[in-house]
């Protein structure tokens, strides 16, 4: 929806405003170095909850590439606990953790694909 898409370019803003600083290290010459950036990404958790699925990841990723906060260095989407399938069970008896409906037949790697293409990485 409009709302959800403005919300996540407005959050991807707000983590962009926030973790952009940065801080310069002495080279080993006595020169400055060019600043080093954190590792800096986005977290489901923190927006989605357990309601994280992977239409909304790859939303994610555009607001990032949208709004310059690939080119600024936030390279990082990550998912959370919701990605995962509570029943683990799933069918078979093995006790194997298994995708969450929101993540069936291959979409995890679908959407670890499709982020790694357009330049950022997947967490899980």
């Amino acid at each position: 929806t409009m709302v959800a898409r403005w919300g996540i370019t407005f959050m991807c803003a707000v983590v962009g405003v926030v973790g952009m600083a940065t801080t310069a290290h002495a080279a080993p010459t006595g020169k400055t170095a060019a600043p080093r950036k954190p590792p800096m990404g986005f977290s489901s958790w923190n927006h989605f909850g357990m309601s994280v699925s992977a239409p909304l990841l790859l939303d994610v990723a555009d607001a990032f590439i949208a709004t310059g906060l690939l080119d600024a260095g936030y390279v990082y989407i990550n998912t959370d606990d919701g990605w995962l399938n509570k029943n683990r069970t799933g069918g078979n008896q093995t006790g194997q953790v298994h995708p969450s409906p929101h993540f069936t037949n291959g979409t995890l790697k679908e959407v670890s694909d499709s982020l790694h293409a357009k330049g950022l990485k997947f967490g899980i």
